[in-house]
């Protein structure tokens, strides 16, 4: 094979390996960045809940985690489930 032959296939061979080293990359980035975004959002809902239970029960912001979290645990339920019931105003303390 050709020297000129050579070098073009070495050139292309770098170029695609480049291109899905980046594919990957980018692959792992998003994954993370909807890893991040989910956990925000769920911290957002049990920040929300925390208070509404806090101001519902006359109990510090803590407390009402507390209550949440027991909750939760009791239930065999994720936390970010629990608080979106308690924002959707399905399960709610009587105060």
């Amino acid at each position: 094979m050709p020297e000129r032959d050579v070098r073009l296939s070495q050139a292309l061979a770098h170029v695609a390996a480049a291109t899905l080293c980046h594919q990957q990359s980018l692959s792992a980035y998003r994954k993370v960045n909807d890893q991040l975004r989910t956990a925000l959002q769920s911290r957002v809902t049990i920040e929300q809940a925390k208070g509404f239970l806090s101001h519902r029960m006359g109990v510090s912001v803590q407390e009402a985690f507390d209550a949440m979290r027991g909750h939760a645990r009791s239930h065999s339920r994720l936390l970010r489930e629990v608080a979106r019931d308690v924002l959707e105003r399905a399960l709610i303390p009587e105060p």
